[in-house]
């Protein structure tokens, strides 16, 4: 009935359309009445989906998940010297294979055990940035001769030149290896980080026994570049990082996300009694958490000096790492958005 009853009225308004008004409306109004005519009955224009007459409440859910170390990860740099690059090259690559040999019977995964490709840089022994470290000795030097007057008329001589340094080829890389956890013994996690820093010391997994040996006259020409250094030590980043990795599953998020929903339904009820008012439907919902963005730290890179620095590639955002077992926990929270009534 209700659709002979629309049909009606399309009926009736086509054909004022065409009865009323000069040539031009008629034309007009006979295409915008057929036009009318076409829409099927039932149909409801649609509105603004924003439009919300008692207002929204916007409101976010967290649920921490405390997850179960599964690993224990490695991550250590290794560097060996020579005064040849060629040289350098292939004691790096010996001490490769005696390593992997040896973390293997320690424990680790053998395919967790991977070294980056090396990185072959030229300097001075001791000395990050040989560049800086002369910048700051000619500052000294002059200011030596500000204060000494008599010694700034003096003509230069051969100790005055900057004698030419020894210099070395350094083969570095970045090393990590990882040891499966054991379920039934707490104790043997526990211990395991202090029994890999033991082997690192005493098997020389990072290559401080294979360093070029200066001897003392070029040990004498960079001490002052080595003193002149020394500020940056405190800066450098730990050659050797051991951590407890846990593993966020698929059925620890989906609770994670019914628990973060139920509290972001709780706060917004309450947000809506305060203002008189009920919580109607859900208008958007979509995640926040930490998943939606890994984070970069303890990606630790090779620099352009050899040294360990932290890198720009992101870590698996299912993961979490520290270097307390007890303390790896990730974050799932919700964002929702409510109608009120």
């Amino acid at each position: 009935m209700a659709d002979e009853n629309w049909y009606s009225l399309r009926c009736y308004v086509v054909l004022c359309s065409m009865l009323v008004g000069s040539w031009w409306f008629r034309n007009v109004g006979m295409v915008c009445s057929f036009a009318f005519l076409a829409i099927p009955p039932g149909f409801v224009f649609a509105q603004d989906p924003q439009t919300s007459k008692g207002g929204t409440i916007s409101v976010t859910g967290s649920q921490d998940v405390v997850l179960i170390p599964i690993k224990l990860r490695l991550t250590l740099l290794v560097r060996v010297e020579s005064r040849d690059s060629k040289r350098a090259l292939q004691t790096f690559q010996e001490h490769r294979e005696r390593v992997t040999n040896e973390l293997s019977g320690l424990g680790a995964i053998p395919s967790s055990i991977e070294f980056s490709k090396p990185m072959i840089s030229v300097g001075i022994p001791g000395v990050d940035d040989p560049e800086f470290a002369r910048k700051q000795i000619r500052q000294q030097s002059a200011q030596m001769r500000n204060l000494n007057p008599q010694r700034a008329r003096l003509p230069a001589s051969d100790s005055d030149e900057e004698p030419e340094l020894p210099t070395i080829y350094t083969a570095s890389s970045k090393l990590t290896a990882e040891w499966a956890l054991s379920e039934n013994s707490e104790d043997d996690n526990l211990l395991l980080p202090s029994t890999i820093r033991s082997a690192i010391q005493q098997n020389d997994f990072k290559g401080k026994n294979l360093k070029v040996v200066l001897n003392p006259e070029e040990q004498q020409l960079i001490l002052p570049l080595m003193g002149s250094m020394s500020y940056s030590i405190a800066n450098r980043v730990p050659e050797v990082q051991l951590v407890y990795v846990g593993r966020l599953s698929e059925a620890q998020e989906e609770n994670a996300m019914k628990e973060a929903i139920q509290k972001g339904q709780a706060q917004a009820a309450m947000l809506a009694r305060a203002m008189g008012k009920r919580v109607g439907g859900v208008r958007s919902i979509s995640s926040t958490s930490s998943l939606q963005f890994p984070s970069t730290m303890r990606n630790y890179e090779i620099g352009a000096n050899g040294q360990m620095v932290v890198g720009n590639s992101r870590r698996d955002a299912r993961e979490s790492i520290h270097e307390d077992a007890s303390n790896l926990i990730l974050p799932v929270a919700i964002s929702m958005q409510f109608e009120m009534e």
